[in-house]
């Protein structure tokens, strides 16, 4: 007959400091935390002024690749801390209330990026070729975008991509560029 052992779960506080995830160092204060939960969501709009534009020059092309870049990563950071905050501690409405208000984040910033994928796609070889040679800063963009217009029979408008971002809960069409 086996014999089951119950174990204790520690309380966060029960575990030793050296022992727990420095989440401090991400976020020092549920404050700072909120802070750049809006930060983020203040660049959705700076991001949505490349739509229908994005690939008018190489220089707006490198300019939207680096918003939308800066905003994943915005992003990212707000919503992996409150997700570790949450799973620290599961019975914490705090942190359960920032992990859910970060995963609606990320949905619309996935929706605001998702004009990037289409627009790209939608752009000619030459096109490309040229705003590549024409803008050397571009280059650490290069394989994202081959890989974009790799993709190009699997991408739908950019109002279904919007729908498929939101509906993911973000990530979105610039995850990963370089």
């Amino acid at each position: 007959m086996a014999t089951t052992t119950r174990s204790h779960v520690p309380a966060r506080h029960e575990v030793p400091v050296a022992e727990r995830w420095d989440l401090e160092s991400v976020f020092p204060t549920d404050a700072a935390w909120e802070r750049a939960f809006r930060e983020a969501g203040a660049m959705l709009p700076e991001l949505a002024a490349y739509r229908g534009r994005l690939t008018a020059s190489a220089g707006t092309l490198l300019a939207g690749l680096r918003q939308a870049d800066a905003v994943r990563e915005a992003v990212e950071r707000v919503a992996v801390y409150a997700g570790l905050r949450q799973a620290e501690d599961a019975t914490n409405a705090t942190a359960a209330a920032q992990a859910d208000r970060a995963r609606g984040l990320a949905a619309r910033a996935g929706s605001a990026a998702a004009f990037v994928e289409p627009e790209i796609t939608a752009l000619p070889a030459a096109t490309v070729a040229a705003f590549f040679a024409a803008e050397p800063a571009l280059a650490p963009y290069r394989f994202a975008v081959e890989r974009t217009r790799r993709r190009r029979s699997h991408l739908r408008s950019t109002e279904v991509e919007a729908t498929r971002a939101g509906a993911e809960g973000g990530g979105g069409p610039v995850a990963a560029a370089h």
